[in-house]
């Protein structure tokens, strides 16, 4: 099950630390759940994203060259903005 898997990826906390520390005109590197069917949400395919912050509003979506996401639907981030942050303090 696609939607299981993708949950795999990032926890929720995780999630939310990193969508705080993006700014518009960061380059990021976003992967992400897309639903495809109108009345089962777990149905879709993961896609990624590579490009710089366009719009970025933290509980609700953001937006890299023309693709915008919904925050709920990113299952992993990455840039530099990130480095060092999963290391030990």
């Amino acid at each position: 099950d696609t939607a299981l898997y993708a949950a795999s990826y990032m926890t929720d906390e995780e999630r939310e630390k990193k969508v705080q520390m993006i700014g518009t005109g960061f380059v990021l590197t976003v992967t992400y759940f897309v639903h495809n069917h109108p009345l089962d949400t777990r149905k879709g395919q993961i896609q990624t994203v590579t490009g710089e912050v366009i719009y970025w509003n933290p509980s609700r979506n953001l937006q890299i060259g023309q693709t915008e996401i919904q925050i709920c639907d990113i299952i992993e981030l990455s840039g530099d903005i990130f480095d060092g942050l999963e290391e030990p303090a």
